[in-house]
Formats: structure tokens, C-alpha cells, sequence
């Protein structure tokens, strides 16, 4: 199922576009989410890590004026930039890479959020949760130029040194239009209680991600027309009962 899931993710965005309509309904609402995220990791020497995510989202209606996030983000690479390259094996390479190198750690991560969300002030919410994290892949990508000018990159595959599972917490806040589709878009933070490398001895290397999304629910007006259309016939058959 591990590795099933992650290859199943460009197909499960396309079904929720084609199946959008048949999931809102009720209390539930059901669309896209996506935005830009910057990542970085705790204890490292690099920079944050700019990318962008995509996945769905349902918001479950608790009352007026709460509700809660979950969902999955499919697409979501963290990492962290401009870390100094280490040595691959190879005398030509890391000569090079040591003198002009730079580094980018790059981990692919199937992410679940689960948070309460609360209205403050007309469509204004605050949010609060846990998100969970499944490892999908993991690579250092250093790059350097030759003296002649062309580009060397070299790829590390590091899944084996880092955690599967990653755990923190969420928050966040947001707006979400009371008028038309409702569309919502936020900025929500998320700060990981996991250690990432499993051969870590010293400060601990935790994940933390600045999220700026938009949700767009997906089918949300045909679902209602075909509310509305029911609640009609069901009041003509009514009134033919009558």
C-alpha cells in the first residue's frame, strides 16, 4: 500500500475533478488544495526550500461556525537549499564539488492534515491540528560547473536515511468567501516532533513547512442544483399526495 499510494497520485487528482460533484454534499465540502510551501530543517546549515503542493481537502461542517480540515496533499516536496556537498566516491567529482558545489536535499512527502477550524469574524477562521507524513522519496542533488563550463549534477538516492514517518503540528488562518464557489486561501505552519535521519546522534533535525494555499471546492454547484432539484420534486410529489 506504501507504494502504491504515491504512484496512484496524478490519478487521484484527476478523479476528484471528475468526481467532484458526487462528494459535496450535506455538511461535507470536497475540492482542491494547492499552494506554495517553504520548507527547512531544524539544526541544518542551508536555506528554506521554496516548492509548490497539490492535493484535496474536505471540510466537515461542525456547526455555523466551526469545521474541520483533512485531506490529502499528493504533491508536496520539502528539503532544504545550499547545503556544502560531502564526498561521493569520486576524486574528479568532489574536488569540484568542494570548491564550487552546492547542495539541495529533496524529500517527496503524501501528507494528511487533520485540524479544527473556527470562524472569528465573517469568513475569518483560525485553525489547529496535527499533520502526518509518509516518506515517498528522498534525494541529494549537488550541483557544480567544470572549468570548461558544463554543468555537473550528481544524485544521492537517501531514503534509507531518513524516517518513513513524519508527525507535527498545524496551524493556521484563513479566509473563505461566503459568496460564490467559496473559495478559502491562508497561510498555515507546520512544525514536526520527528527526527528525520534515523543516524542522527546529535540536535535534532525536525521538519517545518510555511504553507500558502487555496482551496476550490470541486462540483459544489451541481451538487446543490441537484439538492435543489430533489427538495422540488420531493415537494410536487407532496402536493400531488395532497
Amino acid at each position: 500500500m506504501i507504494g502504491f499510494i504515491p504512484r496512484q497520485a496524478d490519478s487521484q487528482v484527476l478523479l476528484s475533478l471528475i468526481f467532484g460533484d458526487k462528494l459535496n454534499s450535506g455538511k461535507i465540502e470536497f475540492g482542491l488544495d494547492g499552494g506554495i510551501n517553504l520548507s527547512n530543517m531544524s539544526n541544518t546549515e542551508g536555506n528554506m526550500a521554496p516548492d509548490w503542493n497539490l492535493g484535496f481537502f474536505f471540510y466537515i461542517d461542525l456547526s455555523e461556525k466551526s469545521f474541520i480540515h483533512t485531506g490529502v496533499l499528493v504533491k508536496s516536496k520539502w528539503g532544504v537549499n545550499n547545503l556544502h556537498p560531502y564526498p561521493t566516491g569520486d576524486d574528479d567529482v568532489d574536488n569540484l564539488m568542494y570548491e564550487e558545489g552546492t547542495m539541495d536535499r529533496n524529500i517527496s512527502y503524501f501528507n494528511v492534515p487533520i485540524s479544527y477550524c473556527h470562524y472569528v469574524y465573517d469568513g475569518i477562521f483560525l485553525e489547529g491540528g496535527f499533520m502526518l507524513g509518509l516518506r515517498t522519496k528522498a534525494t541529494d542533488e549537488m550541483r557544480a560547473t567544470s572549468t570548461v563550463g558544463d554543468d555537473v549534477i550528481v544524485q544521492v538516492d537517501i531514503s534509507n536515511q531518513l524516517t518513513r514517518l513524519d508527525a507535527g503540528l498545524l496551524g493556521g488562518a484563513g479566509y473563505k468567501f461566503q459568496k460564490g464557489i467559496g473559495i478559502a486561501l491562508g497561510v498555515r505552519y507546520y512544525y514536526g516532533l520527528v527526527e528525520v535521519h534515523t543516524d542522527n546522534w546529535g540536535n535534532k533535525h525536525n521538519n517545518s513547512n510555511l504553507f500558502f494555499f487555496v482551496t476550490a471546492p470541486i462540483g459544489k454547484g451541481k451538487a446543490q442544483r441537484k439538492k435543489e432539484e430533489k427538495e422540488r420534486q420531493l415537494r410536487e410529489q407532496q402536493m400531488q399526495n395532497n
